[in-house]
């Protein structure tokens, strides 16, 4: 009775644990794993963030800036001036200025501008980084779909051939069929699990990169909660590539190298700005002697304390660098010039990019539907072969390649399902309208 306890015992605790070794995911749950755990999306998280600090370090720029100032000086001899001793022992000077920049040929406002476009853009790139992420997610999602299902379908087609098996040999010991037919069943059968371990081995693979995906150990046993049976065919579609953040990054990097253009200019023109500064010193000690009217004479000492208010306006103006100023505009000309380039390049190639992406779309639906009407003739076809084998008016052989054909549209239709998923996940990617 003790056994029995312990063994029950044993049975709930690997179930148990078996149990935490599964997760079970839908695709959405999956997307949000891989985005999660994604170290891309962490790093363009990040460079967000920089991009948000460096306009707020650009506005900087307008206020003014504030610095402090303090030495302090010690020197044990005296030094004579005109019959005077000065003492520098424990002098010491401090002093605050303040400088604001009036103008200072647009450069500023020409940094803010770019650090504003710098926030747009990085906001570009995690909208990038977050469709190849859930594209890559949905890939490995449906994929291992794709070959559990095939796995399933490969156990049940050897259960048919067992069953077939099971009663040629009862036919073979009533001398009714030939071990030549259980031959043949052998050979189909090792053909099959040699498949099924084939697919088993996929699975595993697939299983493992899904778990590298989503972020989680590479042990553990996936349960996949959706289904290709609710995936809805499309037919209409968005047929331009302006809302994809590759696009909107092209544009923006014409705006940068515009704004480049007006710091390139800036070179040349006037700097205006406004200086306040006060200074103190104190500890300055002095003595000697002055005459007095009489003819006589007295010593003195005194220390000196004072401070000073000083304000100032400064303007600079560029006369003359070989001509170094009107160069660097027209190679930042030339640049913006390129940047127009590259958008209608790579605009071409996102746009075949989308086209191709469509298509897949289009052959993917197609492709399902001839498989299903594959099916629905394999399911026929083995209906009637078997009430043939059955009746004694068809061979083995004639069975077992309407059982082969049965496997290969179930096979199809499988691939053909997930296929459409994967290609509808690519196709939202290349229009840029993937959430």
């Amino acid at each position: 009775m003790n056994k029995i306890i312990a063994a029950i015992i044993l049975m709930v605790v690997a179930l148990r644990i078996e149990l935490s070794a599964q997760v079970a995911i839908s695709l959405e749950q999956c997307r949000e794993m891989a985005l999660n755990t994604s170290e891309a999306m962490m790093k363009a998280g990040n460079s967000y963030e920089q991009a948000k600090l460096d306009k707020a370090i650009a506005f900087t720029s307008f206020l003014p800036k504030i610095d402090g100032t303090a030495m302090g000086m010690s020197n044990p001899k005296s030094m004579e001036m005109f019959n005077m001793e000065l003492q520098m022992k424990g002098v010491y000077m401090a002093g605050i200025s303040l400088t604001q920049p009036i103008y200072v040929g647009g450069k500023i406002i020409t940094g803010y501008e770019m650090s504003k476009i710098g926030i747009e853009c990085a906001e570009l790139n995690r909208q990038k980084t977050r469709m190849d992420i859930i594209a890559n997610a949905d890939n490995s999602y449906w994929s291992l779909y794709a070959i559990r299902h095939k796995i399933k379908m490969i156990e049940a087609s050897i259960i048919q051939v067992d069953t077939l098996y099971s009663v040629v040999k009862k036919k073979v010991d009533v001398q009714m069929a030939t071990k030549n037919d259980l031959l043949r069943i052998e050979t189909r059968r090792a053909q099959m699990r040699y498949q099924l371990e084939k697919a088993k081995n996929g699975a595993l693979l697939c299983q493992v990169s899904l778990c590298n995906v989503i972020g989680v150990d590479l042990d553990k046993q996936i349960l996949l909660t959706d289904s290709v049976k609710d995936c809805v065919y499309r037919h209409d579609y968005v047929t331009d590539v302006y809302g994809r953040p590759e696009f909107k990054l092209l544009e923006k990097q014409i705006d940068i190298e515009k704004l480049n253009v007006k710091l390139a200019r800036a070179e040349y023109l006037p700097t205006i700005s406004f200086s306040a500064q006060y200074s103190h010193f104190g500890n300055m000690k002095m003595k000697g002697v002055y005459e007095l009217p009489d003819g006589s004479s007295q010593p003195y000492k005194t220390t000196y304390n004072s401070g000073s208010p000083m304000f100032m306006v400064s303007v600079s103006v560029p006369l003359w660098n070989w001509g170094q100023s009107c160069k660097k505009v027209k190679k930042a000309k030339l640049q913006v010039e390129n940047a127009r380039l590259s958008l209608q390049e790579n605009r071409d190639l996102l746009d075949i990019e989308l086209r191709q992406a469509i298509q897949n779309v289009e052959d993917g639906i197609r492709l399902v539907q001839t498989a299903k009407t594959g099916i629905e003739m394999a399911d026929e076809n083995l209906k009637n072969m078997t009430l043939s084998y059955n009746l004694g008016m068809s061979t083995l052989t004639d069975f077992l390649e309407a059982q082969a054909q049965w496997q290969e549209a179930q096979s199809s239709y499988i691939e053909a399902q997930a296929q459409y998923m994967i290609y509808e996940t690519q196709y939202r990617k290349a229009a840029g309208i993937l959430q």
